[in-house]
């Protein structure tokens, strides 16, 4: 699953690789402006779910899950129905913002690759006879029919699906900018959809003790969300006179070393790596925004905390943003969360400076940084 520590260095204004939509679904906001200005206000709302219950140690009585549910239109919905509302929700966002007519809509989804961003599967949710090719199951029981209900003309080649959980949009981008640059397609739509609602996903953070209850105020509040992210080559933008929200910087990864059964030996080194690759240009303290997906975990907060130790000159003036204070932990979905806000910040006016840094780590040990450039005034 590791994707090594291996980087993308920004190109020539002539092969930039531009942001050209974004669609965003979670629990404060259920399109990319309203869900980025809830999280950039600080709102936050939490809920408690009619469908989980965990016991109460002190009365023995059930007591409901509380999180950041995208409500009321998931209720009821599991696995891969609740990731296909979501998905569908937002690929109804990212149409409203291509306006294409019938002839030239069939053109541009054939010369559009999509890469879909979950988290892995577990062997324990599936049959002993499914576990051979996991991705294969999700793109037979979830990409395609997706792409169908969504009226997309694609062809298996134009097809991916990255089960890497919270580092899943940094290695779609890695995998296909190199496939755009070589003039494959004119640009990649990456879909990135995740959800902890999940009866088998709760269960298991229960047993391990990470999730955040009343008699535990640490550990991570389970969120849901769907994002979608469009990039395209500079040519293929100024051909179609698409908006350019901001630009595609320097993408690195790098691995922790961790614990192979927790990952709370996570130690900082291999985030502080990747971090510090997508500033290996900066000649002064890096001023911008940086985009966390820290979810209330002590290891993760130790994990950034020594990171930051040991960028603390490249990040002195930088300013820290915590999506999962409002929308809880969105597991695969937050790079392309982070990838949202950062493009919205700088269409709104909102940003610190001229780019932007959108910072991942998975409990196994990947970590990943994507750089987001500032777009044309």
């Amino acid at each position: 699953m590791s994707f090594g520590t291996s980087s993308l260095l920004a190109m020539a204004s002539s092969s930039r690789i531009a942001v050209t939509a974004t669609a965003l679904v979670t629990g404060v906001g259920h399109t990319t402006a309203s869900a980025c200005a809830a999280i950039r206000s600080g709102v936050s709302r939490p809920s408690t779910t009619r469908e989980f219950y965990v016991l109460d140690r002190e009365t023995q009585d059930l007591a409901p899950l509380s999180g950041f549910p995208v409500t009321p239109w998931l209720e009821g919905f599991h696995g891969v129905g609740r990731w296909m509302r979501l998905a569908r929700m937002c690929l109804t966002e990212t149409e409203s913002a291509l306006p294409l007519d019938p002839a030239a809509r069939a053109d541009f989804w054939l010369r559009t690759a999509i890469a879909l961003v979950t988290r892995p599967l577990d062997p324990a949710q599936l049959a002993a006879s499914e576990a051979e090719d996991l991705q294969a199951i999700v793109l037979e029981r979830f990409l395609r029919p997706l792409c169908e209900l969504a009226g997309f003309n694609v062809e298996a080649r134009q097809l991916a699906v990255v089960a890497c959980g919270p580092v899943g949009v940094a290695k779609a981008v890695q995998t296909f900018v190199p496939r755009m640059q070589a003039h494959e397609f004119d640009r990649v739509l990456v879909i990135a959809v995740d959800s902890w609602f999940e009866p088998f996903l709760v269960e298991r953070l229960l047993g391990a003790g990470r999730l955040k209850s009343d008699e535990q105020p640490v550990g991570l509040a389970p969120g849901e969300a769907a994002a979608c992210v469009l990039l395209e080559t500079t040519q293929s933008a100024q051909g179609r006179s698409a908006n350019v929200l901001s630009y595609l910087g320097r993408i690195t990864a790098a691995q922790e070393a961790v614990d192979p059964v927790s990952a709370a030996h996570a130690s900082g080194p291999g985030l502080a790596q990747a971090v510090a690759g997508a500033l290996h240009d900066a000649e002064t303290g890096f001023s911008g925004d940086v985009f966390l997906d820290l979810n209330g975990e002590p290891w993760r907060a130790h994990q950034w905390g020594t990171a930051a130790a040991n960028l603390r000159a490249k990040l002195v003036q930088a300013k820290l943003h915590l999506p999962a204070t409002s929308i809880g932990d969105t597991g695969a979905a937050s790079g392309a969360v982070g990838i949202c806000l950062a493009s919205e910040s700088f269409r709104r006016g909102w940003a610190k400076g001229d780019s932007a840094l959108v910072v991942s780590s998975a409990e196994w040990g990947e970590t990943a940084c994507v750089r987001i450039e500032r777009g044309l005034a």
